[in-house]
Formats: structure tokens, sequence, C-alpha cells
């Protein structure tokens, strides 16, 4: 999963045991849609930061309980705003 870009692994400063957040599943599944925000982001790492941080497109909402909460949509434009990328 990690190598299909569908779960974050994160390989900080040269770590060599894998590190991948819980957070990023719910119900024992990735959360629907992580792995279209980690192939479109440059690094699992930045995308990590990116679902991690307040959001002013988003009321200060964190992208990542948009995405528990199934908020596609929200989540869709603070990526298009952030990053300029397009979905279709």
């Amino acid at each position: 999963m990690v190598r299909e870009y569908r779960i974050l692994d994160l390989d900080l400063m040269g770590d060599p045991f894998t590190q991948i957040p819980l957070e990023q599943f719910t119900s024992g599944a990735a959360i629907d849609g992580l792995a279209e925000v980690i192939r479109n982001l440059p690094s699992p790492v930045a995308a990590w930061r990116w679902l991690k941080a307040p959001n002013p497109r988003l009321n200060g909402e964190l992208p990542i309980n948009l995405m528990r909460g199934g908020r596609r949509a929200d989540l869709v434009v603070a990526l298009e705003d952030d990053f300029g990328i397009v979905f279709d």
C-alpha cells in the first residue's frame, strides 16, 4: 500500500524504521481520498504536514478531519487553492 501511494509512510531523517501514522486509518482502512492527496503532493511528508495543519481555507479545520467526515468537496477546493491541483 505504501508503494502504491495509498497510505503514508514517513521516512523522517533517514530513520530505518517504518513510521505509519495511525491517524490515516479509520475502521481498519485508509481514509477515503488519502491516496489522491498523497499522489498529488510533492512527498509523503508534505502530504502529512498539509493534512495535519489548520487550513484557513477550511475555517482553520484540519484537512484530515474533513476526510474522516466525508467532506471531499471542501478538501478538493483547498487542494486546488493551495497547490493548483485540478481534480475531475
